[in-house]
């Protein structure tokens, strides 16, 4: 599961152009590797379980391929500047640093939900209303859309960074440039020691990691997924913030 980010201003189509020539490049790079002959079948008495280790030692042009995939693969995510997909376990660390970093405003209670008025959409009400008045009935389903778009970019006044609950949980939240805005500025305020000792602090069992947890998650956050993840921000400080929808960490 993953948490998706996408930045309120799309890519300019010369980026789009850009990145659409790394996805070809990329679904070409697969197209090839897939092509190969299969190879002998996986024994199954050998202990081997991973098809792609299993032909990387039995086919000699697929060890090539496959670095020709990875390396598409991240070029065509460079190259996406308007969106930015973070795994839950992922999210829930890069959340921890940002916290640590003073970079999230976690005294901002998460508001409530507008209650959504279900005889707009379905059921005998919604039916009859339709008939008498569909004016109407479009008129109060887009104010209800407009509440929660309300809802999901709301923010307090004084603001001194990201409203933690946009990126801690599930929904679909709006995350606004002057949010970022200041989450980037108490981020600045730390020297590069601090933050690289942060970011290899987080996930560790003394702040409340359990055993298999790390198993799963190794602990830390890699200085270069971090910079990315900054980069992104930084993008979207400049174009218009950006939206979050993921499912509870």
């Amino acid at each position: 599961m993953y948490f998706s980010m996408k930045t309120r201003q799309p890519m300019t189509s010369e980026e789009e152009a850009v990145h659409e020539a790394a996805s070809l490049a990329f679904r070409q790079a697969c197209d090839e590797r897939q092509a190969l002959p299969p190879g002998p079948p996986i024994d199954p008495h050998s202990g081997a379980g991973n098809i792609h280790q299993h032909r990387a030692d039995t086919i000699p042009q697929y060890v090539a391929a496959d670095r020709k995939v990875h390396r598409a693969s991240w070029a065509s995510e460079a190259t996406d500047l308007s969106h930015f997909h973070l795994r839950i376990g992922a999210m829930s660390y890069h959340v921890t640093a940002m916290r640590r970093l003073n970079m999230l405003m976690t005294d901002h209670e998460r508001p409530p939900h507008p209650e959504q008025p279900h005889h707009l959409w379905w059921g005998p009400e919604h039916d009859a209303l339709k008939a008498e008045d569909p004016e109407a009935l479009a008129a109060a389903q887009a104010a209800y859309k407009e509440d929660v778009e309300v809802y999901r970019g709301r923010r307090p006044a004084d603001v001194r960074g990201i409203a933690e609950h946009k990126l801690a949980f599930g929904g679909e939240y709006f995350v606004t440039p002057e949010e970022i805005t200041a989450a980037l500025a108490a981020y600045r305020l730390h020297s590069d020691d601090h933050v690289t000792a942060v970011l290899a602090s987080v996930g560790k069992i003394e702040d409340g990691g359990e055993e298999e947890d790390l198993q799963i998650h190794p602990v830390g956050i890699g200085i270069g997924d971090w910079i990315k993840w900054i980069a992104f921000l930084e993008r979207a400080e400049r174009r218009g913030g950006f939206s979050v929808d993921g499912t509870d960490l």
